[in-house]
């Protein structure tokens, strides 16, 4: 029996419990059996493989619950901040890299910042094939040993603006038309039926229990009725959950009104695809009437508050949500505001972002967020997010500042208020996945991350320069194309709670 006890002056073992002084987590083959005293833990367990000590605090691992697996971030890759988009457009001008390698450094990155687990929101690029790009990304995330969430890509409509392809194109001299087509055509994806038929083999190829799969339309936006409709009954028939983006700009808000009459969330509320298993991404935008949909269909909402301001997209109503008990879990998408995947930076910025006359969002507010919400959007539930017998054994080990300076001189401060305010990867002293220790003293015990990071300087340094340049040329045109495309597009309503919101052209949402 592998037997693996964590030790810490405090151990957390779930939001809004009280910690426990001089505590121990035992972990049993992958699970956790109880929480004793660390007096205890080492008489009754003296073989027993002991990590921590004093001056440390125990605390369930983290989770991402949006994130795209981006470890070389669009900016190291030649591509800045924009509202989103431009920003969307200008991806198309990437420099290239290794599907493996971004992927394991961002897992890598994850576990650093102490999360333990993801929700993998997979993007097919396009560039390579589906199942290989696919392959890849998972093949990555077993060998970092981090547990993973991982949604399967349906696109299948609007490769360049929140319309028809034809009807983009169309509006273009044909000579632009022709050459956006060449060098620039729409992804193909597989269908939902093949994407369907490569599920039963990825479970076979991958039955590791850190690893499970849900279903990822990129978003109302870029999926038919008809592919969303085939999605939610394989949803249905098969138990999958279903992870998607909704609402995250203005922009997306209206196209739902222009392309369907309605708004995006009662688009997916009509084909079927709005339940106690289903995970939104980002709402900015969501309107009263979108919060209630929500709550009435038991989903949760992924409040993404870095990426939310670098794109320009805006301030999610997170007070309002909370308040009317919608479930609400933080998720960094790959673009932290550090752009170091800290995920204590992010959730520092989330507890200050939202205020008002009302009130605000608590520490324990934040926490809840992490771990029940984090556990209810990547659909691990209760089996994650804590230390209680039976859970998943995925602790993080933070060490307490002992510079006078920092620590605190009110002996009622709250243990995990400190863990907020003085968090991040520096603080880590291990992190815990199912029992096993694959972060020790910054040293990642599954990967090597120094090789990966070598690999990823030479990939880079292998791409011939010039085409990427002949590339982006072609993606500046694209760009004023969707540019001139939204021009005329004005906010049709809801603009009271946005006010001053920039749009696509920098003008007020008035």
């Amino acid at each position: 029996m592998k037997r693996l006890i964590l030790i810490g002056d405090y151990v957390v073992e779930k939001a809004g419990a009280r910690p426990v002084p001089d505590g121990a987590v035992v972990i049993e083959n992958e699970r956790v059996v109880k929480i004793i005293s660390a007096t205890l833990a080492r008489n009754l367990y003296p073989d027993a493989n002991f990590l921590g000590g004093p001056g440390n605090v125990v605390i369930p691992g983290l989770i991402d619950a949006h994130q795209h697996g981006r470890g070389v971030t669009s900016i190291q890759r030649g591509v800045a901040d924009d509202q989103l988009e431009r920003w969307l457009t200008r991806l198309r001008g990437l420099w290239p890299m290794d599907i493996y390698l971004t992927t394991a450094i961002a897992a890598a990155r994850l576990l650093r910042s102490g999360v333990t687990t993801a929700m993998h929101h997979f993007a097919s690029t396009g560039v390579v094939p589906f199942e290989e790009e696919l392959r890849a990304s998972l093949q990555a995330y077993h060998d970092v040993g981090i547990r993973v969430t991982f949604t399967l890509d349906f696109r299948d409509q609007n490769s360049y603006v929140y319309a028809p392809d034809h009807e983009f194109l169309e509006r273009l001299p044909k000579v632009l038309a022709r050459r956006f087509l060449e060098k620039l055509p729409p992804r193909n994806l597989p269908t939902p039926a093949e994407v369907f038929a490569l599920l039963p083999q990825l479970r076979l190829d991958w039955p590791s229990a850190r690893i499970r799969f849900a279903l990822g339309p990129q978003g109302p936006e870029w999926s038919s009725d008809a592919s969303l409709g085939m999605i939610s009954d394989f949803s249905r028939a098969e138990a999958l959950p279903v992870h998607t983006h909704v609402l995250e700009t203005r922009l997306q808000r209206d196209a739902s009104f222009r392309n369907h009459g309605m708004s995006a969330v009662t688009r997916l509320s009509k084909l079927g695809l709005l339940k106690a298993d289903t995970s939104l991404a980002h709402m900015v935008w969501a309107s009263d009437s979108d919060l209630a949909t929500v709550k009435g269909a038991g989903a949760i909402i992924v409040h993404n508050p870095a990426s939310n301001l670098r794109l320009k997209s805006g301030i999610a109503p997170v007070l309002l949500m909370l308040r009317n008990r919608i479930p609400v879990a933080i998720g960094m998408d790959s673009m932290s505001i550090s752009g170091q995947s800290d995920f204590f930076q992010d959730l520092r910025l989330c507890q200050n972002l939202h205020f008002d006359d009302g009130g605000s969002i608590s520490t324990d507010d934040i926490w809840r967020m992490v771990y029940e919400g984090g556990g209810q959007a990547t659909f691990w539930g209760e089996e994650i997010g804590r230390l209680c017998g039976g859970a998943w054994g995925d602790a993080v080990i933070m060490r307490l500042s002992r510079d006078a300076l920092v620590q605190p001189v009110d002996s009622r401060w709250h243990v995990l208020q400190r863990l907020l305010h003085e968090g991040g990867p520096g603080s880590i002293k291990a992190v815990v996945v199912g029992g096993q220790v694959v972060m020790e003293d910054g040293i990642n015990k599954s990967i090597d991350e120094v090789s990966l990071v070598d690999k990823m300087l030479a990939y880079a340094a292998n791409v011939k320069s010039e085409e990427i340049e002949e590339r982006r040329a072609v993606v500046g045109q694209l760009e004023a194309a969707v540019e001139d495309f939204y021009r005329d597009w004005r906010p049709d309503g809801d603009t009271e709670r946005r006010r001053g919101q920039a749009t696509l052209h920098g003008r007020s949402s008035e």
